[in-house]
């Protein structure tokens, strides 16, 4: 009860900081339950039944798992975009096979994919690393019994390996996980390796559940109490920036190991939070709990919303769902002989024949009799949310806040040059859409897109041989260079297209994906491989050719950025150029039953402050680029019949290419590049 609220509270409200520690809480319990079991078998039957626990294992896991997951990959296609859906479909097959936290693991630490919106299966790589921990522990456990056996050691010492070797366990993946924490956080939060030792913690309670047994009754409510607080310290303490899983999972898996073995084997007295009916009752339906909340709120706020009418009906939903599935297919299933043998199976129905009592209603059925009428009334509330939405051709935009802003496209549109006015004229046909045109190529194909066309994706995401990145006149004899992450690299098809096969001048790409301009001493362990030697190299390059511009788009801060300058030799024109301002992704934003107002993003007074700050201090230029995506800081997700942001930061290579002219006419009316206006 306590985990799944933990972590339903953070997912469902933000709150509390450290909700999500509850999914460490799981891991303790779950270790603890299913060592014990396996440690009862070999007591009771002298051996560890592989098969027996794999089927207990998928009566108990797989019924409701595959339910949410086909129920999901549903409502994906129904509620998202294609893309979007389509992502979810194959999240959906990771996590059915127990692999979805190394999915996870590696669209976190794949640069083109870490920026989407959440998946709503992603709570599942919890699940696929409690079974990924189960198909080896129990073989383990299996090996030591049969050594033991085979030494003839008694039960005891036998007991006394298993824990060693769960210690060691706990040790190596703790130790391992402390060095994956702090080298690379998003492939530890989610990797088997790095949450071992909680499930470890868990088994070495079960392990020495007949020491725990010893504990004083008087001492038992205070090392629960002890646990409790801790608990919900780290509820509260916790924050996502905080080394986790290790070290400061710690904090929640040994205060949960306290109040697992507070209640190992004596009496429980004095913990009224836990032992009410209330929280029992919510702990047995745990499991339906945490897999149906999860895609109950990503899917239902894409299409509602977020606020508290819709959180409540949010909450109704997944607790319904809960209840009906814990008691008509979770519950059922796994108390059956699913998958036992002929024999087995006979015997039980015999057994059943001879124990059938008459059935009272029990509380569970009562909720779901109770249930029936806030179902009709969360029907009621989803209609009046949904027509809470007024339609798309009476909104009206929202008026701009200039107050403090130097933003360009707060100018009249008349005051702007030919190619910027025709531009302008068409970002505000796109601001009065009230349903989405015929675009070329489709949102949902520009969604999956790549962010540049393959040859400058090459250059960003191979050591430079400037043969291949550099286009113009190969006898130029001016020099434009790009540095930067991959805002830099979506400006190159822009930038090469506005010089064109200008005889005077070359273009030069040392950007690359994921890689920020700044000193490369200050690169993060946990950046794209060869991004401090990408650095170096643009530094040296610009050394050496001395470019006539360096176009900066994509930088790290401020004080980074000047230290790299500082060792640049000789004078160097810089021109800073901020990517796409805006605050939408259309991931997310765009889906079976959005309008195109509901993908208008606004420009944040914050948005390419650094930029703007950096030129004014070091006298360099800034190029404001929000006048080629924005009209009076409103942003749309296309222009004319062209998507401009593939995602929520990056500009797609159409529309970089639709944009060239105005650049080009930009350069030159700013005097930035001495180019003839085409």
């Amino acid at each position: 009860m306590v985990a799944v609220v933990a972590v339903i509270l953070d997912h469902l409200l933000g709150w509390p900081t450290g909700g999500f520690i509850g999914v460490d809480v799981f891991f303790v319990i779950s270790g603890f339950l299913i060592t014990g079991l396996l440690l009862r078998e070999n007591a009771t039957t002298g051996r560890i039944s592989f098969p027996n626990f794999y089927r207990r294992r998928i009566r108990r896991i797989l019924p409701v798992s595959t339910i949410v997951l086909v129920v999901t990959a549903i409502a994906a296609f129904l509620a998202f975009n294609s893309a979007r859906a389509q992502a979810v479909f194959v999240d959906s097959l990771w996590s059915a096979f127990f692999a979805g936290n190394w999915r996870f693991a590696s669209i976190g630490t794949d640069y083109f994919q870490s920026a989407g919106p959440v998946s709503p299966l992603q709570h599942y790589w919890s699940l696929a690393v409690e079974e990924q921990f189960y198909f080896i522990w129990p073989w383990l456990m299996i090996g030591i019994f049969v050594l033991a056996r085979y030494r003839g050691l008694t039960s005891r010492y036998s007991h006394a390996l298993v824990g060693s070797a769960l210690a060691l366990i706990v040790l190596l993946s703790f130790v391992w996980s402390v060095w994956e924490t702090a080298t690379n956080p998003t492939v530890a939060y989610f990797s088997t390796f790095s949450r071992a030792w909680e499930l470890g913690v868990g088994a070495l309670i079960a392990v020495g559940s007949a020491q725990l047994a010893l504990i004083p009754n008087w001492a038992r409510p205070v090392l629960a109490w002890v646990g409790l607080v801790g608990i919900l310290v780290a509820v509260f303490v916790i924050g996502a920036d905080d080394g986790f899983p290790a070290p400061w999972a710690a904090l929640p898996v040994f205060s949960a190991a306290l109040v697992i073995a507070a209640g190992t084997g004596g009496e429980l007295r004095f913990l009224w939070p836990l032992t009410n009916r209330v929280s029992t009752y919510l702990g047995d339906i745990s499991y339906s709990l945490y897999l149906w909340h999860f895609p109950v709120i990503v899917i239902g706020a894409s299409l509602f919303g977020e606020g508290p009418v819709q959180q409540l009906l949010f909450a109704a939903v997944f607790l319904l769902a809960s209840i009906y599935t814990f008691h008509l297919v979770e519950d059922p299933i796994r108390r059956s002989k699913w998958l036992e043998s002929g024999r087995r199976t006979a015997n039980g129905r015999a057994r059943a024949r001879r124990n059938k009592r008459p059935v009272t209603p029990s509380f569970g059925y009562k909720l779901m009799v109770l249930s029936l009428a806030v179902l009709v009334t969360g029907a009621l509330a989803a209609s009046a949310i949904a027509l809470q939405k007024p339609p798309a051709s009476s909104v009206t935009l929202p008026a701009p806040d200039t107050a403090g802003s130097s933003l360009s496209t707060d100018l009249p549109v008349d005051d702007s040059p030919p190619e910027l006015k025709s531009l302008q004229a068409e970002i505000s046909t796109a601001l009065q859409a009230t349903s989405w045109p015929s675009l070329s190529p489709t949102l949902d194909v520009a969604m999956v897109s790549a962010q540049a066309p393959s040859d400058v994706m090459w250059c960003g995401t191979h050591p430079v041989d400037e043969s291949r990145c550099t286009w113009g006149d190969p006898q130029a004899t001016h020099t434009a260079m790009t540095v930067g992450n991959s805002i830099s690299m979506t400006y190159v098809e822009a930038l090469r297209t506005a010089i064109g096969t200008d005889s005077d001048w070359d273009l030069i790409s040392y950007g690359m994906f994921g890689c920020p301009f700044m000193d490369p001493a200050d690169v993060a362990s946990d950046s794209v491989e060869g991004c401090a030697t990408r650095l170096q190299d643009a530094t040296n390059a610009i050394n050496r050719v001395q470019p006539d511009i360096v176009f900066v788009s994509g930088i790290g801060s401020s004080e980074s950025v000047k230290s790299v300058l500082g060792q640049i030799v000789g004078p160097v024109k810089l021109v800073f150029l901020p990517g796409p301002p805006g605050d939408e992704d259309i991931h997310s934003c765009y889906t079976g039953t959005s309008v195109p107002l509901d993908c208008v993003s606004s420009v944040s007074p914050a948005w390419a402050a650094t930029e703007r700050n950096l030129a004014k201090e070091l006298n360099q230029t800034y190029l404001d680029s929000s006048e080629w995506f924005c009209q009076r800081q409103l942003c749309p997700s296309f222009v004319g019949t062209t998507v401009s942001k593939m995602d929520g930061r990056h500009m797609t290579a159409e529309y970089a290419r639709r944009i060239a002219p105005v650049i080009r006419e930009s350069l030159v009316q700013k005097e930035i590049m001495p180019l003839e206006i085409r």
